[in-house]
């Protein structure tokens, strides 16, 4: 039975850059699992596969390609507009940007879990309503 989750830049990267984690994130990929994301997804990820071209990690071929490729590993992208709201609330509630908080936003919404390697975002909302709907990649299986 397929199951749904939504996922952020952090474990996307991970699809398409070699770094830590990357092995999970690639058996996560394999899974028969329906990935869900904000459409801001795709702006923070061209973001940090630019920011991996100009560290010399890849060539401008593989940003591009890898642009492309996310585009078929997202079955499900969301439109910002009704999730933004809630997102900056959560933002300036939390003093944390808030792209970050479309990916928690939408995760409830939905009723999913997000699964995301972004650390600092993990800590900000330990202990809050919204932790219930992060998963570390660490503890994803």
């Amino acid at each position: 039975m397929s199951r749904s989750l939504v996922v952020d830049a952090s474990v996307a990267l991970k699809w398409l850059v070699v770094e830590d984690d990357s092995g999970r994130a690639e058996d996560l990929l394999a899974s028969d699992t329906t990935f869900h994301a904000p459409t801001v997804m795709r702006v923070e990820l061209a973001n940090a596969l630019w920011k991996n071209v100009r560290k010399g990690a890849i060539e401008g071929e593989q940003a591009h390609e890898g642009l492309l490729r996310i585009g078929r590993m997202v079955a499900r992208w969301h439109d910002m507009e009704p999730i933004l709201p809630d997102a900056l609330s959560l933002s300036i509630a939390h003093d944390h940007p808030i792209y970050d908080f479309c990916y928690v936003v939408l995760a409830r919404s939905l009723g999913l879990s997000l699964v995301t390697a972004d650390d600092r975002l993990i800590r900000k909302i330990k202990g809050t309503i919204f932790a219930e709907h992060l998963r570390p990649l660490s503890d994803v299986s």
